[in-house]
Parts: C-alpha cells; sequence; structure tokens
C-alpha cells in the first residue's frame, strides 16, 4: 500500500573521536560528550557504540522529535492532533 503523502527522511550523522588510549587521561573527549550530553534537553538517551559503529569512541544518541515531527506522524497515523 502507497500513501500520497511523502514521509519524513530521517537524518543520522556518524561521527567518531580515536579514544585517548595512549594519554595519562584516556577518553577525555568522550567524558566531555557524555557530560555535555546529559544537559541537553533535546537527548533522551545516548549510549557507546557497538564496535561496527565506531566502539567505544562512539557514541548513539536519540533525540527527542520535533513538534512538528510529532503532528506529522499522529496526522499519519489519523489520531486527534495534541494543540
Amino acid at each position: 500500500a502507497s500513501s500520497t503523502s511523502p514521509r519524513p527522511r530521517l537524518s543520522h550523522r556518524a561521527r567518531s573521536a580515536r579514544r585517548g588510549e595512549r594519554s595519562a587521561t584516556p577518553a577525555r573527549i568522550k567524558s566531555y560528550v557524555v557530560h555535555w550530553l546529559g544537559e541537553m534537553q533535546e537527548v533522551l538517551a545516548y549510549h557507546s557504540a557497538e564496535r561496527r559503529h565506531g566502539g567505544a569512541g562512539s557514541v548513539y544518541v536519540l533525540l527527542k522529535k520535533s513538534a512538528s515531527a510529532r503532528e506529522l506522524n499522529r496526522e499519519r497515523h489519523g489520531l486527534k492532533s495534541s494543540s
């Protein structure tokens, strides 16, 4: 079954910073990233990535949907508007 309305595109970006294995304080950048992510309201969750996606030097981040994306989703599934 096809829909007449286009599906919204999900975007993602992959970034990986090398771990500081040889430094006196390993994983310094990652510790800062984890601290910053914890302070951001848009971030729902985060976790170290699987080895094939960069391993301990990478982080998966789950972001909240924007209000417009939530509304589009409600319309697509025939739900009442939240406003």
